[in-house]
């Protein structure tokens, strides 16, 4: 978390208004949001990009996701969770034996529908803590 609030910091020494550092809907990694600018307008994620680089956040985030990978019972209970989710958003039927880049692909498959929102948010939610940084 000391890291994304030294972004946020750098952020608003860039002169961006931010929101407070929240966690993400995944339940373990931090973020926040930076709002303003016109529509279209690059600045803001180029000027992210580069306080994040200076703080090393991809390798550190992978390396935090990682260490929170859930195991054991407590990851059969959560997947439980999961499924149910993803039942609930329109896609039935995922097993522990499907990976989390097939279960991508069905969720992608429906893009511009409510479906592949549902999908998303239940993706957000679980997967790192299921599958680890590398889903």
């Amino acid at each position: 978390m000391r890291i994304v609030a030294s972004i946020r910091e750098c952020m608003i020494r860039e002169g961006y208004e931010v929101g407070p550092v929240e966690m993400r809907p995944d339940g373990i990694s931090y973020g926040f949001a930076v709002t303003g600018g016109a529509p279209g307008d690059m600045s803001a994620h180029d000027d992210r990009l580069a306080c994040e680089a200076n703080f090393n956040l991809p390798q550190a985030e992978v390396a935090y996701v990682n260490q929170h990978t859930l195991t054991g019972a407590e990851r059969e209970r959560t997947f439980a969770e999961f499924v149910a989710c993803m039942d609930e958003a329109g896609f039935p039927g995922v097993t522990s034996s499907d990976t989390i880049q097939g279960i991508n692909e069905r969720v992608v498959a429906t893009q511009g529908s409510a479906k592949f929102d549902e999908g998303v948010i239940c993706l957000d939610q679980y997967g790192g803590r299921l599958y680890g940084a590398n889903r």
